[in-house]
């Protein structure tokens, strides 16, 4: 388990209701084969950042529904004390930092699942029936494909109808990602 004390813990870090949420979410996940295998690739040149506090960063992203790096990067800017949960002192991570990160974790994939697939054990030991059910959720994945283009940029991007979000606009150029859980 991700057992790293949060540093400098003051009380007002431990009365906010968002804070007490993802510290839970940190002290539940376990992260040391993938946080291992990212180690890997510090073999030489000057130190970088901390591997566990960009992990952190990624997962608060993910539970805060940010979009970007950027955004990311604004949230924790604004919020000294989700950055200090997330384990950041000074200097402070570039944008770039995180990309690099990003596009390392992408690479290890089957270790993320992994952490997603132990996570959802210790949820199902409080729900037995957890993954008894079907449910199905597609989200639009915006590309940067140009659909009128001709040959168009992207092939595997097809168009997606989305009135709700683009009123007035017949379609949206994109990917679908579909979650089936069984």
């Amino acid at each position: 388990m991700a057992s790293a004390p949060y540093p400098n813990e003051s009380s007002a870090v431990s009365q906010s209701p968002l804070l007490a949420e993802l510290r839970a979410i940190f002290d539940n996940v376990d992260d040391t084969a993938l946080l291992a295998r990212l180690a890997l690739y510090r073999t030489n040149g000057r130190p970088g950042y901390p591997l566990r506090p960009l992990l952190r960063a990624c997962l608060v992203s993910y539970q805060l529904g940010l979009p970007s790096a950027n955004a990311l990067i604004r949230q924790l800017q604004d919020n000294p004390q989700l950055r200090e949960l997330c384990g950041f002192g000074d200097p402070f991570p570039v944008r770039r930092t995180f990309n690099r990160f990003i596009k390392r974790l992408e690479s290890h994939s089957d270790l993320v699942k992994a952490v997603i697939a132990g996570v959802a054990d210790q949820i199902k030991e409080f729900l037995p029936d957890l993954g008894e059910a079907v449910a199905i959720d597609s989200t639009a994945i915006h590309s940067h494909c140009n659909p009128n283009r001709k040959p168009v940029s992207d092939p595997e991007a097809s168009g997606a109808s989305s009135t709700r979000s683009n009123p007035g606009k017949t379609g949206r150029s994109g990917f679908s990602a579909t979650n089936c859980t069984r």
